[in-house]
């Protein structure tokens, strides 16, 4: 009877006289340390890493939880940092509000009960907050065009990234390496593209502008000076009051309109004799379907065309003479 306990105490290993030992005192404290699987004979088993950074990340600052199967004391370290008490228990968190510096760090965490500390849990990931340069354009619309359709190409300077479009203000969207638009309306248009990297770092815009123009449309134009208003030499310009016919179903606007002298009525008077010293300065909005005047629309006579008679040389023979005029000018609508 005396030899089996002498056995019993020689198959003891290591292991399983220190989980004894902490099983004894788990009892002897009222349990609190009864989970005896957590335990190694060089301490604690390493803390689970449950809340961390992405691997990559443009953020300059670290978050971290961990856990543990049994209270501990939690130890942690970023980097090349001595390790420092990080909480107890067996939940923990701590937060490096940096801002960390640019490239890869390592956060480390280990469990501590008593004098014994176990190995650490660790977890690296890379900290980048530098920009992409803004991509290139390689096709555009020209400045000003009258097409209401658009195509744009454009390509990225660094690898990987991603691309999103805007146009006129509004919210980006993904896109690839080219855009199209169509049915555009008259005016200024603006596009823009940026470039993303794998952290989420964007890069300042790319942008593109151009002018969409109504196209030219065709319309009527004739004048004449007003009631009693004579040409002599040295006598005030004459405005002329243009009147415009508009065929079309849509409001036009006149762009331009110049004015010539043809000739006149009367042999030995032509145009030579007569100068137009002012085009018409206004840019007037002719109606749908609408035959109208400058003075009709309000146009002041001081932006009318303005027709002079020279006052150099004899100019007898253009005396009763009619002054013959053509009208050539330009609308969009």
């Amino acid at each position: 009877m005396s030899r089996r306990p002498h056995r019993y105490r020689r198959s003891l290993s290591r292991t399983s006289l220190a989980a004894l030992l902490v099983g004894l005192l788990g009892l002897a404290s009222g349990g609190a340390y009864a989970a005896l699987s957590t335990f190694t004979p060089s301490g604690p088993a390493s803390p689970r890493i449950t809340a961390a950074p992405p691997k990559l990340t443009n953020q300059a600052h670290g978050a971290f939880g961990y856990t543990s199967d049994t209270a501990v004391d939690f130890l942690c370290s970023i980097d090349a940092g001595a390790f420092t008490p990080c909480g107890s228990g067996t939940t923990g968190s701590i937060a490096y509000a940096g801002p960390l510096a640019q490239g890869e760090h390592t956060f480390r965490v280990e469990a501590q009960f008593g004098a014994a500390i176990g190995k650490p849990a660790a977890k690296t990931w890379t900290v980048d907050t530098q920009a992409p340069p803004p991509p290139v354009f390689t096709q555009r619309p020209p400045d000003s065009t009258s097409l209401t359709k658009a195509s744009l190409r454009f390509g990225d300077a660094e690898r990987k990234t991603k691309l999103q479009c805007e146009l006129d203000g509004g919210a980006y969207a993904k896109c690839g390496r080219s855009k199209s638009y169509k049915g555009l309306a008259t005016g200024v248009h603006a596009f823009c593209v940026r470039a993303l990297d794998n952290a989420g770092n964007a890069s300042a815009p790319g942008c593109s502008s151009w002018v969409v123009t109504p196209a030219s449309v065709t319309f009527s134009v004739s004048g004449d000076s007003p009631a009693g208003a004579l040409l002599y030499p040295g006598a005030a310009s004459v405005p002329l009051n243009l009147v415009f016919t508009n065929p079309h179903p849509a409001p036009i606007t006149v762009t331009g309109v110049t004015v010539m002298v043809t000739g006149t009525s009367a042999g030995g008077c032509g145009a030579v004799n007569f100068s137009v010293s002012q085009q018409l300065q206004a840019t007037p909005t002719i109606p749908a379907r609408a035959t109208t005047s400058l003075q009709s629309l309000g146009v002041a006579q001081s932006q009318w065309p303005q027709l002079r008679m020279l006052d150099a040389g004899n100019q007898d023979a253009c005396r009763n003479a009619s002054v013959n005029l053509a009208y050539a000018g330009s609308a969009t609508g």
